[in-house]
């Protein structure tokens, strides 16, 4: 609708589609259709209109994280790629003992620790 420049359609359309949403609080569904997405957000007024405000505020987070999130050579990574702060050596020494499926108490066997010290591992698996 917005394509054939019938925006009052285009409206009605995108506010019956947050109405319906909002109680979900849906992202996803509107974030990624990228330009034109926004620019109807944009122009949403009336009781979606915070809504519509959250969203454009995530779509501006989100290409915030991917800029910030480009490497030397200038390639994006994805959003779920960023860490916050980088694992630590004792945590990437986990990683592999998860993924042969070892049990919590192989586990803690291997690193030398407790069971119980180890943050979300559960005693019994």
């Amino acid at each position: 609708m917005q394509a054939r420049e019938d925006m009052p359609h285009a409206l009605d359309c995108l506010n019956q589609a947050l109405s319906l949403t909002h109680p979900e609080a849906y992202v996803r569904t509107f974030v990624d259709e990228g330009e034109a997405m926004q620019a109807l957000l944009r122009r949403v007024t009336g009781k979606n209109r915070r809504y519509a405000a959250a969203l454009l505020g995530e779509i501006e987070a989100r290409s915030n994280r991917r800029v910030l999130a480009k490497d030397r050579t200038g390639v994006v990574k994805t959003p779920g790629s960023i860490l916050i702060e980088p694992l630590s050596r004792r945590e990437l020494e986990l990683i592999p003992l998860l993924a042969e499926g070892l049990s919590n108490q192989e586990i803690a066997r291997k690193l030398h620790l407790s069971p119980g010290t180890v943050p979300g591992l559960r005693q019994g698996r």
